[in-house]
């Protein structure tokens, strides 16, 4: 029996979870996960209270998924993988992302 392949796609800045909602009605066989990354701040401005929130769902999450990341959420994306989450990433895929942001 295989499960379905879970992914989890992240948005960029200015953008929302319809942004990923097309492709991912495209996917046979996957659940998709699209997180609201503006609902995840409360109202608040604040990358490093973004990354947390990320985190508390990777914390939730029992087996690995794919990880698909647009601009902002590309580098939330590294920054999973970076931060001691590398068990849980089948793959990742980073869209238009600086890099140089991920140290923060």
């Amino acid at each position: 029996m295989n499960a379905k392949k879970r992914i989890l796609f992240l948005h960029g800045l200015g953008q929302g979870p319809d942004s990923w909602r097309a492709v991912a009605e495209r996917l046979t066989g996957v659940d998709a996960v699209i997180p609201d990354l503006g609902a995840m701040l409360a109202g608040r401005a604040d990358y490093l209270a973004l990354r947390g929130a990320l985190f508390a769902v990777c914390d939730a999450e029992k087996a690995p998924l794919h990880l698909c990341g647009l601009s902002l959420g590309g580098v939330l994306a590294l920054a999973c993988f970076f931060a001691g989450y590398p068990w849980l990433l089948d793959t990742w895929l980073c869209v238009g992302y600086l890099g140089c942001i991920l140290l923060l």
